[in-house]
């Protein structure tokens, strides 16, 4: 899916076939454990309070 473009189809499948997370749910878990400050996360992966592709 990634090879034909269909990144957001590849994103849905890693995570809701395969029970995959994305890097913002990863970076999210590990900001609230406080290894990471918001503006790290921002910086990656967009604000938070919209839908990323990562």
């Amino acid at each position: 899916m990634m090879v034909k473009g269909q990144t957001r189809k590849a994103i849905d499948y890693w995570t809701s076939d395969l029970n995959g997370r994305t890097l913002r749910d990863a970076a999210i878990e590990r900001m609230l454990k406080g290894y990471l400050d918001l503006d790290e996360i921002e910086r990656w992966c967009g604000l938070l309070d919209q839908r990323s592709d990562y």
